[in-house]
């Protein structure tokens, strides 16, 4: 669709394509951080059949562009499970936080979940770097509000 530009086209058939893969291999995925591997290793063939209208060749590319499509695809159903216990956990550990500081790190934690929905990977060493600084500015904040205004 024209009206659409070709970025958002490209991620759209990237979806497409990757949720297919994983339909292979639900439980256990491909490995963590094969994706890379796995789209050098079949660029030729998907280059090869890539319609004419499309805009990118089906294929994984290099990284999910969404990481939860990308932890399905490459962790499986059962990886993707242990994150979620994770998630529940900080969720847990969020509702534990004095209530005045709740709405920053909620706004914090929402703004991690729409950024990576549709960006980046997730194995990416500087983009796990920024979940790791989101955590410390939180656990700073509550420190310092604990200290100062209690």
């Amino acid at each position: 669709d024209p009206r659409i530009g070709p970025t958002f086209q490209a991620r759209i058939i990237l979806w497409n394509h990757t949720a297919k893969e994983f339909a292979k291999q639900p439980l256990l995925g491909v490995g963590a951080a094969a994706t890379r591997l796995l789209d050098r290793r079949n660029l030729p063939a998907a280059e090869a059949a890539q319609p004419k209208d499309f805009v990118y060749a089906q294929r994984t590319g290099p990284h999910a562009h969404n990481i939860f499509l990308q932890s399905f695809y490459e962790l499986g159903m059962i990886g993707t499970g242990i994150f979620l216990w994770f998630g529940v956990l900080i969720l847990n550990g969020i509702a534990r936080t004095p209530e005045t500081t709740q709405p920053y790190i909620l706004a914090t934690v929402t703004t991690v979940i729409v950024t990576t929905s549709s960006s980046f990977g997730l194995f990416e060493t500087w983009f796990m770097a920024v979940f790791a600084m989101c955590a410390v500015g939180s656990m700073m904040a509550i420190a310092y509000r604990r200290r100062v205004l209690d």
